[in-house]
C-alpha cells in the first residue's frame, strides 16, 4: 500500500516537543529511581561539571546521590539532551521510562529521540506515554509516525484519541484529525481494501457514533465472507451497512459506507461469474 501522507499543516514533532507541557503526579516525581551506579555517576558528573547551570547545584547533587530522585534525574537528562549529549541522556531516560512505575516525560523524550532513526521504537514510547499519561501530544506523535509507517487504521485511532482528549493543544489535534479524515476521503479511500475500510470505520467520527451492534454484525459477516467466500455473508453485511446511514455518521464514515457498498457489490458480482 502506498504511503499515506499527512497534510503540511500538521504540527511537527519538534513543535510539539517545544510546546510539551505535562502534569505529572507529584508522588511519582518524588519516587526513588531504580538506576545503575554508572548512570547515577554520569548524572552527578554532569551536574558537577555544569554547576553554573544549577543555582542550587548542591541540592541537586543531594537529590541525586541520596534519593535517586526521579524528576531530578529526568531534568539532568533533559539538560544533557539540550547539550546534544544523547548518548549519556538516553540510558537515563530508559532507566526512568522502563521502570515499574514508568516516567511519562521520559517516555515522551525517548519517542522524540528515536523519531528519525528508529520509528518503531519511537512509536512504542509515544504510544506508551500517550496511554499511561494520558498525554495527547504523545498520542498525536504516535499517530503521525504510524501514518508514515503505512498503518492508517492505528494512526487514525491515535489521532482520534488525541483529538478527543481535553488538553491545552486540543484544537491543534482536532484540526489534524479533520485534515487527515478529509485526505482519506479525497485521495486514499479508493486504495483501501474492504477489510481496511471496515477496520477504519470506528475511528472515523470525532464525536463518537453508537451503532447498536449493527456495525459489529456487518464486520462479522464480512470477516466470515473473507474466510468462506459465501455470498450470503456479503448480502447480510450489505443489509447492515445500509442501516448505518443516519444523521450521526461523519463525512468520512458516510464515504466509507458508500465505498463498502460498491466494493461488496463488486465482490458479489465477481463470485457469481
Amino acid at each position: 500500500m502506498p504511503v499515506y501522507k499527512l497534510y503540511r499543516l500538521f504540527v511537527s514533532l519538534l513543535l510539539l516537543l517545544a510546546c510539551f507541557v505535562l502534569s505529572v503526579d507529584q508522588q511519582r516525581d518524588e519516587e526513588t529511581a531504580q538506576i545503575s551506579a554508572e548512570l547515577l555517576a554520569n548524572a552527578l558528573n554532569y551536574v558537577t561539571s555544569h554547576a553554573n547551570m544549577y543555582p542550587n547545584a548542591q541540592e541537586t547533587i543531594t537529590l541525586l546521590y541520596e534519593k535517586n530522585n526521579v524528576q531530578t534525574l529526568y531534568q539532568v537528562a533533559k539538560s544533557m539532551s539540550n547539550d546534544g549529549d544523547y548518548l549519556t541522556a538516553i540510558p537515563i531516560y530508559h532507566a526512568l521510562a522502563d521502570s515499574s512505575s514508568g516516567h511519562v516525560p521520559s517516555m515522551f523524550a525517548l519517542g522524540f529521540a528515536y523519531s528519525k532513526h528508529d520509528k518503531p521504537k519511537a512509536i512504542h514510547y509515544f504510544s506508551k506515554a500517550g496511554q499511561e499519561g494520558p498525554h495527547a501530544a504523545s498520542l498525536y506523535n504516535a499517530g503521525k509516525l504510524l501514518l508514515e509507517e503505512n498503518d492508517l487504521v492505528t494512526s487514525m485511532r491515535y489521532l482520534l484519541a488525541a483529538a478527543q482528549m481535553d488538553s491545552n493543544q486540543q484544537q491543534i489535534y482536532v484540526e489534524a484529525y479533520n485534515l487527515q479524515s478529509q485526505t482519506i476521503l479525497d485521495t486514499i479511500i479508493l486504495q483501501l481494501s474492504v477489510q481496511e475500510m471496515m477496520d477504519l470505520y470506528p475511528y472515523a467520527n470525532i464525536h463518537g457514533h453508537s451503532t447498536n451492534g449493527i456495525w459489529e454484525n456487518a464486520r462479522n459477516h464480512v470477516s466470515e465472507y473473507l474466510k468462506t467466500h459465501t455470498t450470503q455473508q456479503l448480502q447480510l453485511a450489505r443489509t447492515n451497512l445500509s442501516m448505518l446511514f443516519n444523521d450521526e455518521v461523519s463525512k468520512l464514515q458516510s464515504g466509507l459506507l458508500n465505498q463498502l457498498l460498491i466494493e461488496t457489490m463488486s465482490l458479489m458480482n465477481h463470485d457469481e461469474l
